[in-house]
């Protein structure tokens, strides 16, 4: 395969796949927005589709604690459960969690109340959501021969509750859920493993999950960019050209429209190739430009003295811990963006090549 002298894997922003017109990989529902860089939970739980199809509420029921822990559990949201088979007098068939409720009865992930019902529409309590989640990692009532004081022991010891404030019998908030499913993927098993490299995270020297490795391996990301190297864009994307959607600087295209020394992006999961023939410069790095209100996250890219602004959270994170430094030999990827005052188009940075 032909690519180009040193490629560094970066991330496309929001807006190219607005004007692309490609469906975006994340799910339709999520409990929560992806929020400011620093919030590692949220953007690790956002990345890994943990919450979808919950929708967002201010106190998460037991219904929609179901689905999250069918989604943190290795059937990854899957769950072939029979319709025609109500377990629970209050959750028929036609409810909009049914599959998930009756897979975490069934696994044992969640229990019914004494009188045989489930109350789907009951808040959940993090003493209940914590029962599902060591559930998941792989421990049985039999492993608790202690009683509760046992269980609430593997509860602290196992990391679930970092950074949680509630009390056992408080009942949880979407945010209090984000919490709770990063600390999974950060939680040994019963059998001493990572639970989270079920879903490919690995933990990063402080014990957090990496996520850069995460964003580098995780299939919902976009790949690139990547300068072909021949006519044949079928040396570069790892999927069937014939089943490729492509768009070439913005605009609907095909693959017969791809040249030699255009840069591409794509994503494997959604067949879909973006081309950039225009807005490419090759120079040296002149400058990085820093938030300086304390996070000191790269805010733009200087090269040859023009600036590249870094707007999106992702690629701040990615750029931040790249190794591109003042002098070094780069190729920049970008779109412009009108003023809103109707001054000079801004540069806004896609990707980078270094050399």
């Amino acid at each position: 395969m032909k690519f180009v002298k040193k490629l560094f894997s970066c991330l496309l922003a929001a807006c190219v796949l607005i004007f692309s017109g490609a469906t975006h990989v994340a799910s339709e529902y999520s409990l929560m927005s992806v929020g400011s860089i620093s919030d590692l939970p949220s953007k690790v739980v956002s990345e890994l589709e943990l919450t979808s199809g919950v929708v967002t509420s201010e106190e998460v029921t037991r219904a929609q604690f179901a689905q999250l822990l069918l989604n943190a559990s290795s059937y990854k949201g899957e769950a072939a459960v029979d319709s025609r088979y109500a377990m629970f007098a209050d959750v028929p068939s036609s409810h909009t969690y049914f599959s998930a409720i009756c897979t975490a009865a069934r696994e044992g992930w969640m229990t019914a109340y004494l009188d045989g019902t489930f109350r789907p529409e009951q808040p959940i309590t993090l003493r209940e959501a914590l029962n599902g989640l060591i559930s998941l990692l792989g421990y049985q009532s039999s492993d608790f021969t202690g009683g509760q004081l046992t269980r609430t022991s593997v509860y602290s010891s196992s990391g679930l509750l970092d950074d949680v404030t509630k009390g056992l019998d408080g009942t949880l908030s979407s945010a209090d859920c984000v919490t709770l499913l990063y600390n999974l993927m950060k939680a040994d098993t019963h059998t001493g493993q990572t639970y989270g490299t079920l879903f490919g995270c690995q933990l990063n020297s402080d014990g957090e999950i990496d996520y850069i490795s995460l964003l580098q391996t995780h299939e919902n990301r976009i790949v690139g960019p990547v300068e072909v190297d021949s006519d044949d864009l079928g040396d570069v994307i790892p999927f069937s050209e014939d089943k490729a959607t492509v768009f070439r600087d913005g605009e609907i295209s095909n693959i017969d429209d791809v040249d030699e020394g255009d840069y591409v992006f794509y994503s494997t999961k959604t067949r879909t190739v973006w081309v950039y023939s225009e807005n490419i410069v090759t120079g040296t790095v002149t400058g990085i430009g820093c938030d300086i209100n304390g996070s000191l996250l790269p805010t733009a890219l200087y090269v040859d003295g023009t600036a590249f602004a870094i707007d999106t959270d992702e690629m701040r994170y990615e750029f931040s811990n790249s190794n591109v430094r003042v002098g070094d030999e780069v190729t920049v990827i970008y779109d412009t963006e009108p003023s809103a005052d109707g001054s000079e188009d801004s540069n806004i940075l896609r990707g980078y090549i270094i050399y």
